[in-house]
């Protein structure tokens, strides 16, 4: 059956890196300067319960520089959307908060590593239902987008494409609301389809990390290139609605 389809895009792109602790010590002062076309850079909080020990560090040198920053959780089922949402909430606060400007949170779903979306996907004694796994992801999207009054991104590949494959579309639209950070391609972006083929539950893609192996000025070895459906224009225009004058502490609830 198949799974994916290459999405045919031909129109412009904005440049972007995501980054982690595999990563180093970064010099953002030499990213800026001598990569301009780096325009965003998505920074990880943490794997689950745990926090990337680079975050604050990269997550402030990012806006210190003029790069636009955002940031992503890798997601593991087992530890509770909420609890992993708080967790990012909290670091973000205490590395200066989310600002004007900054792009919205991302969760990190992927597959083939356990006690995330391994889920009723694979055989084994610690499986989680898929249904657990979805509705996790949702309380962590939910409970990001309430906190901080924008729509989060949903960064997955293979995710979508097993849970299709599944028989259990019906968990999918829940997620379309969300625009999706595609991994996959190395030149087109692999959506996840139905059973037709066709595009499900997104039409499109809004980045598309198309690298795992790309060279930078200032991080020494690979790193994640990412790229955004659209010009320089449209990039400094998403997402639309204004970030609203929130803190995103959960202890304000």
């Amino acid at each position: 059956m198949k799974r994916q389809r290459c999405d045919d895009y031909t129109g412009p792109f904005t440049d972007g890196i995501d980054v982690s602790h595999w990563q180093g010590q970064i010099d953002w002062g030499q990213v800026a300067s001598e990569a301009p076309s780096v325009r965003f850079a998505i920074v990880r909080v943490g794997d689950g319960k745990d926090v990337d020990r680079r975050f604050a560090e990269n997550y402030r040198e990012v806006q210190r520089v003029g790069i636009r920053r955002g940031t992503y959780q890798y997601f593991r089922a087992d530890r509770g959307g909420v609890f992993q949402a708080d967790l990012l909430l909290r670091e973000m606060e205490a590395a200066g908060g989310f600002a004007d400007g900054d792009l919205p949170p991302c969760i990190d779903w992927e597959g083939g590593s356990d006690k995330n979306l391994r889920g009723g996907l694979l055989d084994g004694d610690d499986d989680i239902p898929i249904e657990v796994v979805a509705e996790e992801a949702l309380r962590w999207l939910d409970r990001i987008e309430q906190a901080l009054g924008c729509v989060p991104l949903l960064y997955t590949g293979q995710a979508f494409h097993w849970l299709i494959s599944q028989a259990r579309p019906d968990l999918a639209p829940a997620f379309a609301r969300y625009p999706l950070w595609i991994a996959g391609g190395r030149t087109k972006a692999l959506m996840p389809v139905d059973k037709r083929g066709r595009g499900f539950p997104w039409e499109t893609w809004t980045i598309h990390q198309h690298s795992a192996r790309g060279s930078v000025p200032g991080i020494e070895g690979n790193v994640d290139l990412d790229r955004f459906r659209g010009d320089g224009d449209a990039f400094a225009a998403w997402p639309a609605p204004a970030v609203l004058d929130v803190c995103c502490c959960p202890c304000h609830d």
